[in-house]
């Protein structure tokens, strides 16, 4: 399977015994040495959560995880004759969050969303307009998410997937809401961020495929 590195990220950070499950999420997955030279090539969210004063408590960098559905439908974009006929209307455009703890390969935006997300208030899916830095990079973000708001008072989210724009039409309450258009690309396992009332979570996601400009 493939697994893409990075994601930038500033979060809120409740619960103290979640330190060392930080520590190990920023370690860069095994083989990342063996394409450095070459080019990036990952995925990567950056979180900064703030108290309901403004004021930055935490924040985190991690990596995410391609899914199957995700390098299907990458391929599809990028070439004719694919298995999936992606609109253009279906792209990329939405950063969303769960309460789900373990990310696999094959999750889809199904299990990311309604099947399987159990925070509450909404919505939690956020759009955002890419921007694209650089040659082969692009990002989305910062979006905010506020407790009480798009999840419910002291609920804790544990992980963050990238979806599909939803033609359109704005925020959204899970991934899989836009029904057969809705994709999950990847996925990204975060520390567990608790938020109170009015308190904050900023993320932002880049995807970079460039490679060095020899």
């Amino acid at each position: 399977y493939i697994q893409l590195c990075s994601i930038m990220v500033s979060m809120y950070w409740h619960i103290g015994a979640g330190l060392m499950g930080l520590f190990m999420l920023m370690i860069f997955p095994a083989g990342i040495d063996s394409i450095q030279d070459e080019g990036k090539f990952y995925g990567a969210a950056y979180l900064v959560v703030r108290d309901a004063a403004g004021n930055e408590v935490f924040s985190q960098t991690v990596h995410n995880r391609l899914l199957n559905v995700g390098e299907v439908y990458i391929i599809d974009q990028a070439f004719t004759g694919g298995a999936t006929d992606v609109a253009d209307t279906n792209q990329i455009g939405a950063i969303c969050v769960t309460d789900i703890a373990a990310i696999v390969e094959g999750d889809t935006s199904l299990s990311l969303g309604s099947g399987g997300n159990g925070l509450t208030g909404g919505p939690h899916c956020r759009i955002s307009t890419p921007s694209h830095p650089g040659d082969g990079t692009t990002v989305l973000g910062a979006t905010q998410f506020t407790g009480g708001d798009n999840i419910g008072i002291d609920e804790t989210i544990r992980s963050i997937a990238i979806c599909s724009n939803n033609a359109g039409g704005g925020d959204y309450q899970d991934c899989d809401t836009p029904g057969t258009n809705g994709i999950a690309i990847a996925a990204i396992e975060t520390s567990a961020v608790q938020l109170g009332d009015t308190e904050t979570v900023d993320i932002t996601y880049t995807f970079d495929l460039s490679s060095l400009d020899t």
